[in-house]
């Protein structure tokens, strides 16, 4: 009887002392060296090619990684980042060789690899945040979820801009008849549509310039003031602001086929392609740009000490912020969908250098991307206050152009000889109304009666 007692107490002594381990483990601060098998959240993968047309981009975004890696490290936070070669012929199997633990994977950046991942059973275990604009259908907030941003987003950010901002409340488009232009137009429409804001829009053949210049005029439909030879083209355009979705090598010339027409007050509006021709880029002629605006997820004003040795720009903001998200999602194994939407969610505060994101319950992300503007020095980021008044001078150049009746380069506002305008005998032109409205045809002060 009293062996069972003994060993009925020590059964209980056993018990206890389990039971205390086992509370005290929970109160310890979590150790991702305690068990490298199980996943930490500090083990994260880059699927990005070393070679090939996207290398350069993808060098950038790895030299952005590593900075951050850098930067945790002093920090006491130790990442493992596994890059891999998406250009190579196995970096499928590399990825599915990898460890448990490395659960989020970041990347790819090309269409073709994720079409390859997607039906892959690698991403039964992974959480993918891909840097595309946009995915298979059905496919966001599913298998995949964005960190990148979208045609949507440069869409709402321009119209946002537009309307909220500049009180424009009617819109043109231009393009050429390219998949992209298409569907970049038909955003744009459907977003100004569901704001019942005006729109027309027109096209134009490719690179040619003649075909510019004659579709320009279908959207401004000019009259003409004095004789035919020396007529100066009054715009008649029926709207404020020109969405372009064309190469911003293309701009000039467009920009030359609505002036020759009469018409240079449009707010032109671009598209995020613009950012990679014109950053760190001198821009000649810099005062004929000064309307054109462009989205862009990458803040050029915020200072990061540990890109300070190096400068960055979007690409490498893009390695930079990934990793800190990444690590501060807490995903470290494989959730439902509506779990990494919110996991992500939370996370997305600690994103520095790019644009605020968001993830709406169906696990679509939205990014609210900033505005710039093309300047001397490449790219700006729109002073509103400044634009608007940068604006109101090219209108009251235009409108003083009218009165002169003269021929005169409208994107600089004084006369082809390069004289100074001369004095108008009538009293000034009233500045421009800044009301909306939703014609934009240009209204001028009645000329004196001759006597």
């Amino acid at each position: 009887m009293q062996g069972c007692v003994r060993t009925m107490s020590r059964c209980c002594l056993a018990l206890i002392v389990s039971l205390t381990l086992a509370l005290t483990a929970c109160q310890m601060p979590f150790s991702p060296k305690k068990d490298k098998k199980a996943g930490d959240g500090r083990a994260l993968a880059l699927l990005l090619p070393t070679s090939g047309p996207h290398a350069t981009i993808a060098s950038k975004i790895i030299q952005g990684a590593h900075a951050a890696r850098k930067e945790l490290a002093t920090e006491g936070v130790q990442i493992e980042l596994a890059v891999i070669d998406t250009s190579a012929q196995d970096w499928l199997a590399k990825l599915q060789a990898l460890p448990e633990r490395f659960v989020v994977v970041g990347g790819p950046l090309q269409q073709k690899i994720y079409n390859s991942l997607r039906t892959s059973p690698v991403l039964q275990n992974k959480v993918l945040f891909a840097f595309l604009n946009n995915l298979n259908a059905n496919d966001e907030g599913r298998i995949a979820w964005r960190f990148f941003p979208s045609p949507e987003d440069q869409v709402d950010a321009l119209v946002s801009f537009s309307q909220d901002r500049l009180g424009i409340r009617s819109f043109g488009a231009f393009y050429p008849q390219d998949s992209y232009s298409i569907k970049m137009v038909s955003l744009f429409e459907k977003t100004v549509a569901r704001r019942n804001l005006a729109f027309q829009k027109n096209t134009y053949q490719g690179n040619d310039v003649a075909s510019m210049s004659r579709q320009a005029k279908v959207l401004v439909n000019p009259t003409n003031i004095g004789e035919d030879s020396l007529a100066t083209p009054v715009p008649q355009t029926a709207f404020e602001a020109l969405f372009l979705p064309a190469s911003w090598r293309h701009v000039g010339n467009i920009l030359d086929a609505f002036a020759y027409n009469g018409e240079d007050r449009l707010v032109i509006l671009g598209t995020m392609p613009w950012e990679q021709s014109l950053s760190g880029k001198r821009l000649a002629n810099a005062e004929k740009y000064n309307l054109c605006v462009f989205p862009s997820a990458w803040n050029t004003g915020v200072n990061v000490p540990a890109l300070a040795s190096f400068g960055h720009d979007f690409w490498i903001s893009l390695g930079y912020d990934f990793v800190h998200f990444a690590l501060n999602t807490g995903i470290h194994e494989k959730l439902s969908p509506s779990e990494v939407a919110t996991h992500a969610n939370r996370a997305a505060s600690i994103v520095r250098v790019l644009a605020p994101f968001r993830w709406d319950a169906a696990g679509v992300a939205h990014q609210r991307l900033f505005i710039y503007k093309a300047a001397p020095n490449g790219i700006a980021r729109v002073d509103t206050t400044l634009f608007m008044k940068e604006r109101a001078e090219r209108r009251d150049k235009s409108m003083m152009r009218m009165q002169v009746g003269g021929e005169t380069d409208p994107l600089k506002g004084t006369p082809d000889s390069g004289d100074v305008m001369p004095e108008i005998p009538q009293k000034p032109a009233p500045a421009p109304s800044t009301i909306p409205h939703s014609s934009y045809k240009l209204r001028l002060p009645a000329r004196p009666s001759a006597k």
